[in-house]
């Protein structure tokens, strides 16, 4: 975890020895979403390369729907599972235009 090794990697442009430290020494999670924005504006760099560029891009646009989707679906997961704590099925609640 040595913050200054980006400094030293004279081969790299500025821009990006100042932001690969930001990114890559902060933990993810889903309330850091915009910490991955950066993280593909680092890849979409022509200056950084590393193997299997393509192929982490591609990780990484995947982590981000997911990211992105893992909300509704505990909404709607938390949904159901009421309306089973009620009797009532989720097609029923619905039709009523109610939420167990």
């Amino acid at each position: 975890m040595d913050h200054d090794l980006a400094m030293k990697l004279t081969h790299l442009p500025e821009d990006l020895r100042i932001a690969w430290p930001k990114l890559v020494y902060e933990r993810f999670s889903a309330d850091k979403i915009l910490l991955l924005d950066g993280i593909m504006e680092l890849l979409e760099h022509p200056a950084f390369n590393i193997p299997h560029k393509q192929h982490t891009k591609k990780v990484f646009r995947s982590l981000y729907a997911l990211v992105k989707i893992i909300p509704e679906i505990e909404k709607r997961t938390n949904t159901v599972i009421s309306c089973l704590r009620s009797g009532i099925s989720h097609e029923e609640d619905e039709a009523a235009g109610r939420s167990c």
